[in-house]
């Protein structure tokens, strides 16, 4: 059942990549160099911008033509997100500064089920609170220092271990917390369950690969700008009124 719901998952990936491949093919050359660059990953420079202004003047005949290279739009998800189907939160270790919780422990997941119990005061919500910080929450909660001590509070910090293909990635929380590996878990509790039911939400739907568009929306605003004050140079200005008497 897993393994169907992963190929099946795999499988509306590789279309909205195909979709979006599609998108770029259509486009004219200028839009579709944009293109070529965000989904190979790169990020759009002011060259990158400056090129692709230069080839729409082109097409629009406001310049010489030229031999333009050819493009080949990739198959990869550099600006298509990096959406894992496989991705595990596999360990949680080196926690440091999170209210009392003791030092050099490890919380190991299990794919299908972890269960985390104690008596009250044993750290459950201190996890809870790192988790909610680290992962997305609809009820975030501060992490507390150690009301125990009164100085030598550390700075928070935890080390999460990931795995996708067969590879286990260790990151630290708060330094790799852009990395798009906490973007796919989300906490889930009693607090979460209060704020669904007591407050609006409003519905939010992102799928992987979709973040093309913005890059693109991005790019094509510069353009259009600078081709806004190309024209506002080259604008003169009507005097013929003051040739005419009355209306």
């Amino acid at each position: 059942m897993e393994q169907n719901y992963e190929a099946e998952l795999a499988e509306q990936l590789i279309t909205l990549e195909s979709e979006v491949k599609g998108f770029a093919e259509g486009l004219p050359y200028w839009a579709k160099y944009i293109a070529e660059k965000i989904l190979a990953g790169n990020d759009l420079s002011e060259e990158h911008i400056n090129a692709a202004y230069s080839y729409l003047q082109e097409e629009l005949k406001l310049k010489e033509e030229t031999v333009k290279p050819d493009i080949v739009i990739s198959n990869g998800t550099g600006g298509m997100g990096n959406y894992k189907p496989d991705l595990l939160f596999t360990k949680l270790t080196d926690v440091e500064g999170v209210n009392a919780l003791t030092e050099n422990q490890t919380i190991e997941l299990s794919p299908k089920l972890t269960i985390l119990y104690g008596a009250n005061g044993s750290g459950k919500t201190g996890y809870v609170r790192l988790l909610k910080k680290a992962f997305y929450s609809k009820a975030p909660e501060d992490i507390l220092k150690n009301v125990h001590i009164a100085a030598g509070h550390k700075d928070v910090k935890a080390t999460f271990r990931f795995k996708s293909a067969g590879v286990e990635t260790p990151l630290i929380y708060p330094d790799n917390q852009a990395s798009s590996e906490f973007e796919q878990y989300a906490i889930f509790d009693g607090k979460s369950v209060i704020r669904h039911l007591d407050q609006r939400n409003e519905f939010e739907f992102r799928p992987a690969g979709l973040s093309f568009f913005g890059e693109f929306t991005k790019a094509v605003k510069l353009i259009e700008e600078k081709l806004n004050a190309d024209v506002a140079l080259k604008k003169s200005s009507n005097d013929f009124v003051d040739l005419f008497d009355g209306e």
